[in-house]
């Protein structure tokens, strides 16, 4: 407990700390509390922080490791250790299955179909106002009227950070979605926070536990265990909470077996000159191979990446027979996306890569 320093914010569900010795750093210990309707409902249940801690920090770990920049240092006991951040006040969620408090917002005059699943993850921001349940916010909305978030260092929301979060909330998602199928689940849909760090870049924050998200094993709303199954008890009693807790522990144990894997496909980044070396330096921790010659890519015999000048880079496809990913800072989008889920779809060793709005990928990551 000599961590902890003055107590900088507290919530329904945790209490974040200034670290004693580190002032660019933050303690956030979780409380054994559950709550539901902007905290109308609420009760404690012994060992749900401790159970809530393990799975942000195995979650954290996790896309850390797969290359998703986020405020985690490491674990601490029971509690979590994290950078400094400026939060931004916005829930960013993403649905695969229409469910919940979608539904609700859409029944008329066409209403949409419980369960119905998106062909790609909806998105959807929400201003954090407990006062006012959230209210929706659309991105025209973030983008038109930058958010000031430090009124002293004049620090607002600008368009790029609006991109980066709806960027990275489709990339967590798709990230963990892949990664909860591989243990038989559906993740349904999550929320998300970001905040912005002293060096000015946007990273997750925040906790990603099991009230952060819908977790359907099977794709069986019955076999809930997430928060669901607390949101729409008419009564809560004791075996309730007992049952609750256990759902808690199934997925904080569940999630332990979420492992990065190299990809089994070649994924070839083609990039100017001028933005090869920062491109490299990015991949460095995917064995990316640098510098790369045509020889060298013959002998490939293993899941690689491989960063390569924009020369070389059409050629990389005819002379390896790993499956390859075709792409450069200048790809449109939608293209680049066709093609990721092209190789998903036939591979359950993972890639996830985004050369969208910058000029090397934000990330390229394996997943099982």
């Amino acid at each position: 407990m000599e961590m902890l320093g003055k107590t900088i914010v507290e919530g329904k569900t945790k209490v974040v700390h200034q670290h004693a010795r580190n002032f660019d750093q933050v303690i956030l210990v979780s409380k054994d509390r559950i709550t539901a309707g902007d905290g109308a409902r609420a009760h404690e249940i012994s060992g749900k922080a401790k159970v809530a801690n393990d799975t942000t920090c195995t979650i954290f770990e996790f896309l850390n490791s797969v290359g998703i920049p986020s405020h985690f240092v490491a674990r601490s006991g029971d509690m979590m250790v994290a950078k400094k951040v400026h939060m931004i006040p916005i829930e960013c969620v993403a649905r695969r299955v229409a469910y919940g408090s979608y539904l609700r917002r859409f029944k008329t005059p066409f209403p949409v179909t419980e369960a119905y699943r998106f062909p790609t993850p909806c998105l959807e921001f929400f201003y954090k106002d407990d006062a006012n349940h959230d209210p929706q916010v659309t991105k025209e909305q973030l983008l038109s009227n930058p958010l000031l978030l430090d009124e002293a260092k004049q620090l607002r929301l600008t368009p790029k950070y609006v991109e980066q979060m709806e960027l990275w909330t489709r990339a967590v998602f798709e990230t963990l979605e892949r990664a909860w199928a591989v243990q038989g689940c559906t993740l349904v849909d999550m929320k998300i926070e970001f905040g912005i760090d002293m060096q000015g870049r946007l990273i997750l924050a925040d906790v990603i536990d099991n009230d952060a998200w819908r977790v359907w094993p099977q794709g069986d709303r019955r076999l809930m265990k997430d928060k669901q199954f607390y949101r729409e008890l008419k009564t809560v009693t004791d075996a309730d909470l007992t049952e609750v807790l256990k759902k808690y522990e199934w997925v904080a144990d569940a999630v332990r077996g979420f492992k990065a894997r190299r990809p089994t496909a070649c994924i070839a980044v083609g990039v100017d000159a001028p933005n090869l070396k920062g491109a490299q330096t990015k991949l460095q921790h995917y064995s990316a191979l640098t510098p790369i010659s045509l020889t060298a890519l013959q002998t490939i015999s293993e899941p690689t990446v491989v960063v390569t000048s924009a020369a070389l880079f059409a050629s990389v496809a005819s002379i390896t027979a790993c499956p390859v990913l075709i792409a450069d800072a200048n790809t449109d989008s939608a293209v680049l996306r066709e093609q990721i889920l092209r190789i998903l779809a036939r591979d359950d060793h993972v890639l996830w890569c985004s050369l969208h709005a910058e000029q090397i990928a934000a990330t390229v990551a394996a997943q099982n």
